[in-house]
């Protein structure tokens, strides 16, 4: 089995190798399962947002013998439509189908509990996508990095770091950038969760608009978990290094200007390949006027990342709990 490693390198490893970041797994007809150890991984986050589907449900839908009775009888148009491809209806078809269930104040009152339901389950559903395109983005920065190659003489009995720019150095970039803003997507998300959880959901005689529609993550000072410590909510270095560097590729469209990939050399051979992290203090780039881009600390991606990736899940993690102590 191969390994890519801390240091951006691929090497024949196996699970219990301490300098493994990523695991190269073969699979039936020569494919390859990439996969991160267990404490990068952290299961635990994908089965606890999972449970805020029902716990979600218990707030819009409170009444279980309703709710049991109702479930089965609900058109299949409520869950699918406006949601995903598999049903191709526009909006004028969604309108003129919703229209009968809307003149009985009985029947309107069930199906525009569970149409508000299933929308606040999409936002939930959004959460558990990004979580894996977190985890994708982490492995294409590793995957390409350690794939990057030196061009021309190569002078290999001097211990020294070459540069190589060029389409590796871009697809690393560009892994990093989409890690960063998939986790501010989150933030984002988890908010508009939790202020839902606070929302008083009571009148459904018509198909309400999402509470939470106009919410952000800026706007968490709304609700009960807010600088919550361990948690998302905590606005610490943490989070504001997620949004420090969502901002820049969001509003300046880089990561930086010239994406660098470092090629470290040492006794004859590529002992790491690795990008520099930008300087930030307390979460907040170093500036001086119009100059943000320092990388005087020297701070490796490499070192970074997995520290954000694992603490950043922890977060998570304690933010699912805390919902479910608060909103149960």
């Amino acid at each position: 089995m191969y390994i890519i490693t801390k240091h951006g390198t691929r090497k024949n490893g196996s699970f219990d190798d301490p300098e493994a970041l990523i695991f190269e797994l073969s699979c039936e007809g020569g494919t390859i399962k990439y996969s991160l150890p267990d404490d990068l991984r952290t299961m635990e986050v994908h089965d606890r947002i999972r449970s805020l589907h029902d716990l979600i449900r218990k707030h819009i839908i409170p009444d279980d013998e309703m709710y049991f009775s109702t479930m089965k009888c609900v058109p299949r148009f409520v869950s699918e439509v406006g949601i995903n491809s598999d049903t191709l209806f526009s909006k004028e078809k969604f309108e003129r189908i919703l229209r009968p269930f809307q003149e009985d104040p009985t029947v309107a009152s069930i199906i525009n509990r569970y149409l508000y339901l299933e929308d606040v389950r999409v936002i939930i559903s959004a959460v558990q996508n990004l979580l894996i395109g977190l985890e994708n983005d982490f492995i294409t920065y590793y995957r390409t990095i350690a794939t990057a190659k030196l061009f021309g003489t190569i002078d290999w009995g001097e211990n020294k770091v070459w540069k190589y720019c060029g389409a590796e150095s871009f697809l690393a970039a560009n892994a990093v950038s989409s890690y960063f803003t998939k986790a501010n997507s989150i933030l984002d998300l988890m908010t508009k969760i939790a202020f839902e959880f606070e929302s008083k959901h009571s009148d459904f005689l018509k198909y309400r608009k999402l509470s939470s529609s106009k919410i952000l993550y800026g706007d968490r000072k709304h609700i009960s978990l807010n600088e919550t410590i361990s948690t998302i909510f905590e606005h610490d270095a943490l989070i504001k290094t997620i949004e420090s560097v969502r901002n820049e590729v969001i509003h300046n469209g880089t990561w930086e200007p010239n994406p660098t990939i470092y090629i470290r050399i040492k006794d004859k051979e590529i002992f790491e390949r690795f990008m520099i992290f930008p300087d930030l203090t307390d979460g907040n780039y170093d500036k001086y006027v119009n100059r943000y881009h320092f990388f005087g600390k020297g701070l490796q991606v490499n070192q970074k990342l997995p520290n954000i990736h694992r603490e950043f899940m922890l977060r998570i993690v304690n933010t699912v709990t805390k919902m479910e102590e608060l909103y149960i």
